[in-house]
C-alpha cells in the first residue's frame, strides 16, 4: 500500500515511517523540515520518498495526493508557549493545513489518520482533576468502562 505521512521527518512520523516501511509498503514523506529533521530518517531514506513541502501549500501537496492508501497526518507546530509569540504561524500551520489534508483527502478519497492529544496543555493534572472535569470515571465507581483505569 501507498501512504503519506505528513510530519515524517519529525519524532513520531519518522517512527511511523520507519514502521511502515518495515511492514513493506510504499511512503511519502511531506515535512517542510521546520521543526523535524531528515536524520530522523537515515536508516530509511533510500526506501522512501521524500517531498520538501509545506502543508500550507495547497497546489504542492495535491501533487502529491493521487494514487494513494491512506494520509497519516503528524505535521504540526506543537510548542504551546512558542504559539503566544507566533499566534499565526500556528494557527496557519495546525489550522489551515490540516485543513488542507482533510479536503485533499475528500478530493481523492484518501483515509486520514489523525490522532490530537491535548495532555500537554494540562500535564500538571492529576487524575482527581480529570474526575473532576469528567474525562476519567472514578475508579470504584461503579459505570464500568469508557473512562480509564490508573
Amino acid at each position: 500500500m501507498r501512504y503519506v505521512v505528513t510530519g515524517g521527518a519529525g519524532f513520531v512520523g519518522s517512527n511511523l515511517v520507519k514502521l511502515l516501511v518495515k511492514e513493506g509498503h510504499d511512503v511519502l514523506v511531506i515535512d517542510n523540515l521546520v521543526k523535524g529533521k531528515k536524520e530522523n530518517l537515515t536508516e530509511v531514506l533510500e526506501k522512501i520518498e521524500f517531498a520538501n513541502l509545506d502543508i500550507r501549500n495547497y497546489d504542492d501537496i495535491e501533487k502529491n495526493f493521487r494514487d494513494l492508501d491512506g494520509v497519516f497526518h503528524q505535521a504540526a507546530l506543537t510548542v504551546v508557549q512558542d504559539s503566544f509569540s507566533n499566534p499565526q504561524e500556528y494557527h496557519d500551520v495546525n489550522v489551515v493545513g490540516t485543513e488542507n489534508i482533510f479536503k485533499l483527502s475528500k478530493k481523492y478519497d484518501v483515509k486520514v489518520v489523525y490522532a490530537v492529544s491535548y495532555t500537554h496543555l494540562r500535564a500538571h493534572e492529576t487524575r482527581e482533576d480529570l474526575v473532576f472535569r469528567g474525562v476519567l470515571e472514578k475508579k470504584n465507581g461503579g459505570g464500568g468502562g469508557g473512562g480509564g483505569g490508573g
